[in-house]
């Protein structure tokens, strides 16, 4: 390996942590996603990988190109044949074979959309783009001044996902080099880089794709596994991913393996899952950055120690949040599902959400006698994070307490019910009272008829027995 990363023999610096996802990705010769504020040298780096491997570049500005400028305008004369060709010029895409796709998150849903066949699958308009091998694109940061999110199918075309780091987020080290660091692009008489100034990326590209027979029979199994369990992860947190996604994943995975055991970072003989190459192929794969929904570390860190978990033979159990209820329940009688910080807090702002929020009976039901259990067991309480704690209480006491009408009201419907628990006289009337709240909220619903006598027995059967709702 180098004693200087191969970005920074291409004269751009700061990027040592997204270059192993982008050799794989350009081994792989998969599309790849720089995301990056102005000045973060996005074109700079996908100019200077392109002549690395001696191929011609071409970048468009999507928030500017019009269709014709990619396809051309159609050809008087194939049409008098009976097919449909277009003229090219020295804009079209037909006869190129490095392309950025710049200023992404600046076009319209519109003129985006134009480019997903492109990404895709290296086509437009139906017909191949055979000279077509390496697809980049780059994007500033949703939010920014004039951006917009990614359509989530755009997002999804794309394998890896990569963060330009801004010269802030650097260190003093690589800052220092940036800031005296000139191009051609600052300066004319500085003249283009030379092909003997660049290192040999293509014989690099060719060992990786040598080792992924390597990669694949030393972690593919282990990548499969991976990938499926941290999308069950997510999954259970409703950040779903799709099929092509973890599939990507997979993917990634045995490419990083592949890019360090062809720059020597990995031996052969090693038998220790790289699970610091697992965790990283996390960060470089997930879309929701693009579509302007970020998930946040702690949910990544914790899919990734789910997933790992397993491989390392110390498998977790996955909490069921589709049924609330359930989820607390699992919760109160396996210690090991306390092992999960970030899901038990997780867990109770979902039912928190259901209680105050509530749309169907069904889910309110488990909702409401999962608010009564998690309440009632001070060693749950303990461990929920004080954020997560002070919304549970408040969600506690805001569903139990009634106003002065709706407290005669309360008095008058216990009155005239019968309603026969085990619960201790105390808890009997909190869970009475929640009951009471939660009916009333259903039942002023436009699609649902919901009554507090046949609303309560249930929510009692559930907190006392754990029946279905």
């Amino acid at each position: 390996m180098p004693t200087r990363s191969i970005i920074e023999q291409l004269g751009v610096f700061g990027c040592d942590a997204i270059e192993d996802a982008i050799l794989a990705g350009l081994a792989l010769g998969d599309p790849i996603l720089l995301i990056g504020a102005q000045g973060s040298a996005k074109t700079t780096l996908a100019e200077r990988l392109a002549a690395a491997m001696g191929r011609p570049f071409w970048a468009y500005d999507a928030s500017k190109a019009m269709f014709e400028d990619v396809v051309g305008f159609p050809d008087p004369r194939s049409m008098q044949e009976g097919r449909i060709g277009y003229l090219q010029t020295p804009l079209t895409l037909w006869d190129k074979e490095f392309v950025l796709i710049d200023e992404l998150s600046r076009a319209s849903i519109g003129m985006q959309n134009k480019w997903l066949e492109v990404i895709r699958s290296r086509r437009v308009m139906g017909m191949a783009l055979p000279d077509l091998k390496f697809v980049m694109a780059a994007m500033n940061p949703v939010g920014m001044l004039g951006t917009s999110p990614l359509d989530e199918a755009l997002a999804g075309r794309f394998t890896f996902i990569v963060d330009v780091p801004e010269i802030r987020e650097m260190t003093p080290a690589d800052r220092r080099k940036v800031i005296e660091n000139r191009t051609s692009a600052d300066s004319v008489a500085m003249g283009p880089i030379g092909q003997q100034d660049l290192p040999d990326l293509k014989g690099l590209l060719a060992t990786i794709r040598k080792q992924m027979e390597w990669a694949e029979s030393t972690v593919g199994t282990a990548a499969s596994t991976y990938s499926d369990l941290a999308g069950a992860y997510l999954d259970a947190k409703e950040i779903h991913l799709d099929g092509r996604r973890l599939g990507m994943i997979r993917r990634a995975l045995v490419a990083l393996v592949a890019v360090h055991r062809a720059t020597g970072r990995l031996s052969s003989k090693s038998t220790a899952m790289p699970l610091d190459l697992f965790r990283h192929a996390l960060d470089v794969t997930m879309p929701f950055r693009a579509v302007g929904r970020p998930v946040g570390r702690l949910i990544i860190d914790s899919a990734h120690s789910h997933a790992s978990a397993t491989i390392s033979g110390s498998p977790r159990r996955s909490l069921p949040h589709s049924n609330l209820l359930a989820a607390a329940r699992g919760l109160l009688t396996d210690p090991a599902a306390f092992a999960d910080g970030d899901g038990l807090s997780l867990l109770v702002t979902r039912v928190a959400g259901a209680v105050e929020h509530p749309t169907k009976v069904e889910p309110t039901l488990q909702a409401g006698a999962a608010l009564v259990l998690l309440v009632g067991r001070p060693e749950v309480l303990a461990r929920v994070r004080p954020e997560a704690r002070h919304r549970l209480l408040s969600c506690w006491r805001e569903a139990a307490t009634l106003s002065p009408d709706r407290g005669s009201e309360f008095a008058g419907r216990m009155t005239a019910g019968d309603f026969d628990s085990r619960l201790p006289a105390t808890a009997l009337a909190g869970v009475l009272r929640i009951a009471f709240q939660l009916a009333g909220r259903l039942d002023r619903l436009p699609s649902i008829n919901c009554n507090f006598e046949d609303f309560a027995p249930k929510l009692l059967a559930l907190v006392e027995q754990g029946g279905d709702a």
